[in-house]
């Protein structure tokens, strides 16, 4: 039963370094804030952005002071529609038992200050490569399609780290999406950024869209580490020519907007843990805006704004302390369909906080404020030397009339062994306090199956063949995919409960260095599924562990060390060598240059 099949990935060149960037990235800035000043590369004389915050603004999320584990709503994506409605998405935490996050949605037709019951709108698929987490929303309307890209992992052992960036698409705000699988829509997902650096990473992730004559400029962070390991965070420009049908495929590196690593003493400006973009296409100037936090988390947290005349090389332009909350962290910039700001749109932000008085570390309050944007002649920093607010947050009392924000089961894999018993479901809605509310099995239906592989009476499933597939469970306007396993009766898989590796794969085939400069470190990390059907990709200590070894055909050319980081030597290709004790292996091509 092959159930890695198509799993090998190529990373794109990457456009060569220069000196400015080196630089950036090795902690001497020389030539400013930007990895590509504007004033050398690109010099700019028009009018620059001036951002403030009218007010304080109001809470759109209030976490429970009867909760003590996680309640947060981070990462808004605000897309303004029209109409003048908004449709909002946030990373939200799940249950709290097989999952990290969750991405919920609501509507607001009133600017803002009333909005839909939350209902949670894309959540991990089974046994694949987003089976741990769906967060960071990013939200675009395009031809039709709501694509809504998120940050997802299958790092279980490091709690979460080695994320990459993945898409799905559905016809309305809300779901049902299916997501990016490598050539199409539908089943399991694959990124469409893998991240292949340290496993000491968080990786890739937080993306931001903007599209701008058919081309979609991709924004994602990156946080990873060199071959010495030390740390770099950066924010990459990545991008694709919409005319493509496959362009989800075929994105191409161009750069880094910032260098996000945390500034040493007596530098120009300091960088203390500032954390993901947000960017919009402001029209009437003719220039791209970023938007984050910096010093985040803390009470003297602030919201930090860039701009750009390419989308590229991003200046930074000032902080906003006055009427921001102390905590801040993750915030978004509302935007259209395209990730555009119109002349006469209103503008706002949203970001999470934590306030003067919270009571855990993952008990957030998330604020909307209107923006006011104006056009100066020189860069307008004055706001740097102010306070932010120092507010508590306001927690909510527990819901009296709870609404099912997700359908779930018992289990979210499934495996039934043909001739024996046919797979049985129990389904539960979650509320907004976490609560379980079992539901009949007569109101949920099961769709999306392959109907080859299994059969459906009512919502009985009867394995008829060998293989594996997604199902979807649907239940009043929810939906929650399920992954199914049929397994033949002489499959030693149909009755072995340990843990056992019965593939192996690898999520790349082919991987380009420079022996001259090479920023970050590249780790080779083999993708196996085990007889718990669970999907993992293993780092230089499970490889030993698991009995996985790696050489170079060439180690004159590139080597690859205990650790399974890549070193180039010289220019050339080689390949790296990737074996288990029972001789199964895979071979990746090492191109250095």
């Amino acid at each position: 039963m092959l159930l890695l099949s198509g799993c090998a990935e190529k990373t794109e060149l990457a456009s060569p370094i220069n000196k400015a960037q080196i630089n950036e990235i090795s902690g001497n800035p020389e030539n400013g804030d930007a990895a590509y000043p504007i004033s050398e590369n690109r010099p700019y004389m028009g009018p620059h952005v001036h951002l403030s915050l009218k007010d304080s603004g109001i809470d759109i999320h209030q976490p429970s002071k009867t909760l003590i584990r996680n309640d947060y709503r981070y990462g808004p994506s605000l897309l303004l529609n029209e109409d003048g409605s908004i449709d909002a998405y946030f990373s939200s935490p799940s249950d709290g038992t097989r999952e990290f996050d969750w991405i919920t949605y609501k509507h607001s037709n009133d600017g803002g200050k009333t909005w839909t019951r939350e209902k949670v709108v894309l959540s991990p698929t089974p046994a694949s490569l987003d089976c741990l987490s769906v967060c960071d929303p990013e939200i675009l309307y395009l031809d039709g399609y709501y694509y809504l890209g998120y940050t997802s992992t299958i790092d279980e052992t490091h709690d979460g780290l080695c994320n990459s960036v993945f898409l799905a698409r559905s016809l309305k705000p809300d779901g049902p999406f299916e997501k990016w699988n490598g050539s199409g829509w539908g089943g399991d997902p694959r990124p469409i950024l893998y991240y292949n650096g340290s496993s000491l990473g968080w990786g890739m992730g937080e993306p931001s869209f903007v599209v701008l004559d058919n081309i979609i400029y991709v924004y994602v962070t990156r946080d990873a580490f060199g071959m010495d390991y030390s740390r770099i965070k950066t924010t990459e420009v990545w991008t694709a020519d919409l005319r493509d049908p496959s362009w989800a495929s075929k994105l191409y590196f161009q750069g880094y907007a910032t260098i996000r690593s945390d500034s040493s003493a007596g530098s120009e400006y300091i960088y203390s843990d500032c954390d993901s973009w947000d960017v919009a296409y402001h029209e009437e100037s003719g220039l791209f805006i970023a938007i984050c936090t910096n010093r985040r988390f803390t009470e003297d947290s602030c919201l930090l704004y860039y701009e750009s005349v390419d989308g590229i090389n991003f200046e930074r332009l000032s902080e906003i302390n006055t009427n921001t909350i102390c905590g801040c962290h993750n915030s978004g910039i509302m935007s259209d369909s395209l990730g555009h700001i119109k002349k006469d749109d209103p503008m706002m932000v949203s970001y999470a906080y934590m306030g003067t008085n919270n009571l855990s570390p993952k008990l957030w309050a998330t604020r909307l404020a209107s923006l006011t944007l104006r056009l100066t002649k020189d860069i307008d920093r004055s706001n740097e030397g102010k306070t932010n607010l120092k507010e508590p947050i306001i927690y909510r009392d527990w819901e009296n009339n709870p609404w099912p924000m997700i359908i779930d089961s018992d289990s979210l894999i499934k495996k039934a062994v043909i001739d024996d018993y046919p797979i049985h479901n129990t389904f539960y809605w979650i509320d907004i306090d976490k609560e379980k509310h079992y539901v009949n099995e007569s109101e949920v239906s099961i769709t999306g199956f392959d109907p080859s592989i299994f059969s459906l009476d009512g919502n009985l499933l009867t394995p008829i063949a060998p293989g594996s597939s997604v199902a979807t469970i649907n239940y009043r306007g929810l939906s929650r995919q399920i992954k199914l396993f049929s397994i033949s009766p002489d499959d030693p898989l149909a009755w072995n409960d340990s843990k056992e590796i019965i593939e192996l794969g690898s999520m790349l085939n082919e991987v380009s260095l420079s022996h001259t400069y090479q920023p970050y470190a590249v780790q080779i990390r083999p993708l196996v599924r085990f007889s718990t059907l669970q999907l993992e990709e293993l780092d230089s200590d499970e490889c030993k562990k698991y009995g996985i070894s790696m050489k170079s055909s060439n180690p004159s050319i590139c080597e690859v060390r205990d650790d399974n980081v890549l070193i180039p030597i010289s220019q050339g290709d080689t390949e790296i060598i990737v074996k288990s004790e029972s001789g199964a292996g895979y071979k990746v091509a090492v191109h250095v240059s």
